[in-house]
């Protein structure tokens, strides 16, 4: 050892002995805080100062005070990490806090990495500098008298708000209002919790005040949180404004880019060849496993997108004509070890729903590994029973199945209030005998525990104990119409479920609400209450369909089933209460769902990961939260909820309970959907998602792109089918990726086949090929691949619907007449019972089957439908019988839309 070393040694245990920290001669980093005014000048700014000074001494930062906007200069700027502006106001009238040098400086300050920390009226500073509006995030326009209320933590992963309660009890405090809401700019932190009635407030679903960014090279932090002296002696803000600090200054790690918009990608993984896609999952090894309602089980390999066909029904037109099919996929939760896949599918024979285990081998499942687990019979051919199917499955942690059932209730003859004909031979009109019948497996989530030899055993907790009379032991939840989408909280096991409602346009005090639907976080066993309560358990009339006279409105606490068609239980457990609720209508207990129709969808809950090393995971932000969609109105939202019970000061605050909604809030507004469909996680921590509907299909994968993005490759082709040879221009038009390389694979073999970015290829042998484009990052090494798919030696059939006419209109009840006109040049004559046309009735963004036939010719009836913004879709397709040398068979349709007359 030195003799210097050796001296610097004895120095710091002199140190130590006298209890004076080594480190304090060296500060972790050092802050500039500013807080001259021009304008209002808040009392509290002494307050603010010393509690700033008293962070540094407590954790090792310096300080510089002061009001002199000579310190803006570059020389001065450049001894700190952070500046910050501590309740500093002006305006042009009163003069600006910085001239145009000083403005300069500190531009060019937070350009080469500074930070910045804005207290309170640091948003009231320099009102004509859009470029410090963008860097502090907005500019305040106004605000009521001082009032109590709260804020809600959105975010408790940044340091700065790591430690705060969910709902923040604030008095004291000046609420402000921003010229512009700055939602999506910022990452918001703190929103106030509007149901408050904070009096004078601007009324915004979202109303942020406090949030971060990276911004022009710089970071930038802000709280509105700070009018007072008392404040500054508040141990949980003095936190709250270190932690703020310190990111600002760089010396501690945080994202703050996570409810940006931008922030997302969606790269597409399949969207050519499917045929009604309908729900996916996600194994370890990143395959993306698909099914499509028309029977077919996909694979889609997680690097190559190579899709294999593993398992296909083969249902018939006629068969999925509503919405029976292949409905449901799960994986087990050791998939990795046992390669087993649970599938709920409509039988081809018999009247019922199958639920299955089934073997996977490489990417092949073979029909024979079929282990039947449990059999749903169902009104199949009854009016049009078979529309509200549901059909999600998914897993808890400790191996229970969820199996979710529509009501299997014939939607369109009860004026879009409850189904509850009684009349003889209406079985199939009346939910109360499925939904509200505790002796029948429909409308319901079930929950069993599947064994290794196929079978199952009923877990603790249902809602009916095994062996009591006129009940099934399956039963978790009853009351549900159409739980399209379940999911399960991998962390709390809480069972998340979106269930579709019924479509009345308006309420009738004889009959009952507005079509509402429903967003469920069910922790325990339950009656959901269809068909006699829905939302809030607001009720339905009983109704005689008979006479058409109007009974009392139910009770939702003391429920009764009297319905001829009920084989269970009369007297039924209370409805329970939904989570959310919404109509058609705005809704004042929930105005952030907006308006327009409802088709609620379950997304998974985000658990984070922070042993995964992508880049392109979603952020620890979004740990916990519940991801919904909505397949109607077409957005995603996060749903955030109490992590504890909670307690209030002001009386006019209830005290809340762990798993009570805390929040919505919207997540990737700035990305288009069709109608989105299905949501799972995968290993990788990106969101995987279903895109279907009358304009397409897709299967996508959004990654977050705050940390790095992977290039994204988009392949298209001149002609995707035709004799052979078969010349084939391809484009990599779309593709994006920094100094990008190309690699072109024309025939699938894995071998480069051409680096130009927009090649030719000449097809010289018949057959089918996936063309696959890899596009690298020369700078990153990323990589991003697209497929699509050519086949020389067949074309595909031209479809035409000559008649109805596009945009044509109709009245319902109507027959309306129709003509398909098909050509195609291997098959050269035309058999017209292989061409296919469907009836959907469309509600806004969804679609729900209606009819299916067969023939060039024909006519369709337009039944009257509950609802509003109402359609119907007219699709025609044909499958023709494939090339010569046996080149696969190729379909081709069209579809065309009709309005009701008003």
């Amino acid at each position: 050892m030195s003799t210097a070393t050796r001296l610097r040694a004895l120095i710091c245990a002199a140190l130590l002995m006298v209890g004076v920290p080594a480190a304090a001669a060296t500060p972790r980093f050092s802050v500039l805080v500013f807080s001259k005014t021009t304008f209002v000048r808040h009392e509290s700014i002494p307050a603010g100062n010393a509690a700033i000074k008293k962070l540094g001494e407590q954790n090792n930062f310096a300080t510089d005070f002061t009001e002199d906007s000579t310190a803006f200069n570059d020389a001065n700027l450049a001894r700190y990490q952070a500046v910050v502006f501590n309740n500093t106001d002006s305006t042009p009238q009163s003069g600006n806090l910085l001239d145009d040098d000083q403005r300069a400086a500190f531009q060019r300050y937070i350009e080469h990495g500074g930070g910045w920390t804005g207290i309170h009226a640091a948003t009231a500073s320099e009102r004509d500098w859009k470029w410090y509006e963008g860097l502090a995030g907005a500019i305040f326009d106004n605000h009521p008298v001082i009032q109590p209320g709260r804020a809600k933590v959105l975010d408790h992963a940044h340091p700065s708000t790591k430690d705060l309660p969910d709902l923040w009890e604030l008095s004291g405090e000046e609420w402000y209002n921003w010229k512009v809401n700055p939602t999506g700019k910022v990452h918001t932190l703190l929103q106030i919790k509007m149901r408050d009635g904070i009096q004078g407030v601007t009324p915004d679903v979202d109303h942020p005040i406090s949030w971060c960014q990276n911004y022009d090279g710089g970071r930038s932090w802000y709280t509105m949180i700070g009018h007072g002296s008392a404040r500054y002696n508040d141990p949980l803000y003095l936190k709250y404004l270190l932690g703020g600090i310190q990111w600002s200054a760089g010396a501690v790690a945080g994202d703050c880019s996570a409810t940006k918009d931008g922030m997302f990608q969606r790269v597409p993984l399949v969207t050519e060849g499917l045929a009604d896609p309908f729900e996916l999952a996600v194994a370890p090894d990143r395959r993306v496993f698909l099914i499509q309602r028309t029977g077919a089980l996909k694979i889609v390999a997680g690097d190559t997108l190579r899709v294999s066909t593993a398992l296909d029904f083969r249902y018939s037109p006629q068969m999925t004509s509503q919405s029976d099919g292949l409905l449901g996929l799960a994986l087990d939760n050791d998939f990795t070890h046992n390669h087993w896949l649970y599938l709920l599918y409509s039988d081809k024979v018999e009247k019922r729903e199958n639920l299955s285990r089934f073997t996977v081998t490489g990417n092949v499942v073979d029909p024979a590994s079929e282990k039947r687990l449990l059999e749903i019979p169902t009104y199949r051919d009854e009016n049009r029973a078979n529309s509200n199917m549901a059909g999600s499955i998914a897993f808890d942690k400790h191996g229970n199945l969820y199996i979710a059932t529509g009501d299997n209730t014939d939607p369109f003859h009860s004026d879009g209030f409850a189904p509850l004909d009684e009349r003889p031979g209406n079985r199939s009109l009346d939910a109360q005998s499925t939904a509200a019948n505790t002796n029948d497996l429909r409308g319901k989530v079930l929950r069993i525990t599947p064994q290794s030899d196929g079978t199952y055993t009923i877990p603790a907790g249902n809602l009916f104990p095994p062996g009591t009379d006129k009940t099934r032991p399956e039963i978790y939840t009853m009351g549900q119409r159409n739980p399209l989408r379940i999911t399960v909280d991998p962390v709390s096991d809480a069972l998340m479920v979106g269930d579709h409602g019924p479509d009345a346009r308006a309420a009738d005090p004889n009959r009952g609400p507005e079509g509402t639907v429903e967003y469920n976080r069910v922790t325990h066993a339950g009656n959901q209450g269809w068909p006699y309560c829905v939302g809030d358990n607001i009720p339905f009339n009983d109704y005689n369909f008979a006479t058409g006279t109007s009974g009392p409105k139910f009770d939702c606490a003391h429920l009764v089933n009297d319905s001829p068609n009920n084989t269970g239980l009369t007297n039924l457990p209370p409805a329970e209460p939904a989570t959310v609720w919404y109509a058609s209508s705005a809704s004042a207990e929930f105005p952030e769902m907006g308006t327009g129709g409802g088709g609620p969808m379950s997304g998974p809950v985000y658990a984070y990961d922070p042993a995964n090393p992508l880049v392109t995971k979603f952020p620890p932000y979004f740990d916990g939260k519940w991801f919904t969609f909505e397949s109607t109105r077409r957005n995603f939202r996060t749903f955030s909820f109490q992590r504890a019970d909670q307690t209030f000061a002001d009386p006019r605050f209830p005290a809340v309970e762990a798993g009570d909604l805390q929040s919505i809030n919207p997540i990737l507004g700035t990305m288009p959907w069709v109608q989105p469909f299905a949501a799972h996680f995968g290993p990788d921590g990106s969101l995987y998602v279903i895109d279907s509907g009358a304009d397409g299909s897709g299967v996508y994968r959004i990654d977050y792109v705050a940390n790095g993005k992977r290039p994204t490759a988009q392949a298209t082709a001149s002609t995707d089918s035709g004799r052979y040879p078969l010349t084939v221009a391809f484009s990599s038009a779309g593709s994006t990726g920094e100094d990008p390389a190309y690699a072109w694979d024309f025939d699938g073999d894995g071998t480069v086949d051409s680096t130009e970015a927009n090649p030719t290829h000449v097809y010289m042998t018949p057959g089918q090929f996936d063309a696959r484009l890899t596009v690298t990052s020369r700078r990153t090494g990323l990589t991003g691949v697209a497929v699509t798919t050519i086949t020389p030696g067949n074309t595909r059939p031209a479809v035409r619907i000559v008649s109805p006419q596009a945009g044509g209109f109709f009245d319902w009840g109507d027959t309306i007449p129709f003509e398909v006109h098909v050509t195609d040049r291997e098959d050269g004559r035309i058999d017209c019972s292989k061409v296919t046309v469907r009836t959907q009735l469309g509600h806004d963004a969804q679609l729900r089957p209606m009819d299916t036939l067969t023939g060039c010719f024909g006519s369709f009836k337009v039944d009257q439908a509950p609802g509003q913004n109402l359609y119907v879709v007219v699709s025609a397709q044909y499958t023709d019988g494939g090339g010569p040398r046996g080149v696969p068979a190729l379909t081709g349709s069209a579809h065309l839309s009709l309005l009701p007359r008003r």
